[in-house]
């Protein structure tokens, strides 16, 4: 009798670590799921906030940016008077800047055309014959090698603005001319002129200077040293035949 009361007490011990550790194992499995599945649900919610939060912060840095060009933009116009400088020097092809070569060579295309060229004042301010208001300036092309020239009719106030006429030792003024281009003016003659509109000036003239070449200069020397030499050679020859 004593052995079956122990083998059933045995069997309900048995019984109650079998049932606990189920028990265990169930809520152990019940974590597991319950994490993975709150785990599944916030992970899309967590991007969702990560990627919100990311673009409030580039708006964040971006706007500052944004508002600065805008009211500088505001200024410039406003500072300004939104008013058009036509005297600027054209950054675009808003505005046809001719080169004084192609007007030299100029066809029937170029007649009576508004053009706008840039050269170096050379020669001599004359005054016009017709109007004592108005005077005559040549422009040269300020390209290397290109020894182009055009006759300009100005007024005498448009003319104070040129302070040197290019000569020899003087570099001239630049101008920055816009005007009318006539191939044949008939009221001068059939010259080929522009009378002018507008004239800026682009740069002031300067007193040229004039770079010695050393190797001329010393070859000049060794070339004077040799004709005293010879000279003094063909004195001391000379006496000695005496």
């Amino acid at each position: 009798m004593k052995h079956v009361i122990r083998r059933n007490t045995q069997n309900e011990k048995r019984a109650k670590t079998l049932c606990t550790s189920a028990k265990e194992r169930a809520v152990a499995r019940c974590g597991q799921q319950g994490s993975a599945q709150v785990f599944g649900v916030k992970q899309p919610i967590l991007l969702l906030v990560a990627l919100a939060c990311c673009l409030v912060l580039s708006f964040a840095v971006a706007f500052p940016a944004w508002a600065d060009e805008e009211e500088s933009a505001t200024q410039s116009v406003d500072t300004n008077g939104n008013i058009v400088n036509v005297n600027q020097m054209p950054d675009s092809s808003f505005l046809y800047n001719t080169d004084i070569a192609d007007l030299a060579g100029a066809e029937s295309f170029h007649d009576t055309q508004t053009v706008q060229v840039t050269g170096e004042v050379v020669g001599d301010h004359i005054n016009d014959e017709l109007d004592p208001d108005l005077c005559w300036i040549t422009l040269q092309s300020t390209k290397a090698d290109d020894y182009s020239l055009v006759s300009v009719l100005m007024t005498n106030e448009q003319a104070k603005l040129i302070e040197n006429y290019g000569n020899y030792n003087t570099d001239g003024t630049i101008l920055q001319v816009r005007g009318t281009f006539y191939l044949s003016c008939s009221e001068h003659q059939g010259l080929s002129d522009i009378h002018a509109k507008e004239v800026t000036v682009v740069k002031q003239g300067s007193p040229r200077k004039h770079p010695v070449n050393d190797a001329v200069l010393w070859t000049s020397c060794l070339a004077v040293g040799l004709g005293v030499l010879s000279l003094f050679t063909y004195s001391f020859l000379r006496e000695r035949r005496k």
